[in-house]
């Protein structure tokens, strides 16, 4: 791992906070499906490292949980797979931005956290040497916040 990435990740210590939703006070925070969908994930990975599938209804903003398990789980890497280019680019605007976690009055993040390095792949990877070189991606090919473009 980079020193660029052990930067971003080390800034990630500690600077989640479980913050709910309360619009009339105005504060910008998980819903309630998120915070329950983000306490299962954390539940199951302190027994397991097994995979685990998270099923949310329609609506509920599924990419603001994957957002917070990235930042409070400190994941130095996460793939997800989209079935559209358009959801694709939404996914990479909303992961190199953070979403929620860094809106405006939003304390679900601390201020000083960094801004992953988001790459999008414009097709499927041919061999597994293609996922390696995304995910061992040198840090000067990108900065954190800045969507790298993959093969």
């Amino acid at each position: 791992m980079s020193a660029k990435s052990r930067g971003c990740l080390e800034s990630w210590i500690g600077a989640f906070s479980y913050v709910q939703e309360d619009p009339p006070r105005q504060i910008v925070g998980l819903r309630n499906p998120q915070l329950g969908a983000l306490h299962a994930i954390h539940a199951h990975w302190s027994v397991t490292d097994a995979t685990a599938t998270i099923v949310m209804p329609t609506g509920t903003d599924k990419t603001e949980v994957l957002l917070s398990m990235l930042v409070s789980l400190l994941c130095p890497r996460l793939l997800v797979v989209a079935p559209t280019d358009a959801l694709r680019a939404q996914l990479a605007e909303k992961f190199a931005t953070l979403g929620v976690l860094k809106f405006p009055g939003s304390t679900l993040l601390n201020i000083n956290a960094k801004y992953p390095v988001v790459c999008t792949l414009h097709h499927i990877p041919n061999a597994p040497d293609e996922v390696d070189y995304i995910f061992g991606r040198s840090p000067q090919e990108g900065r954190s916040g800045d969507r790298c473009q993959g093969h």
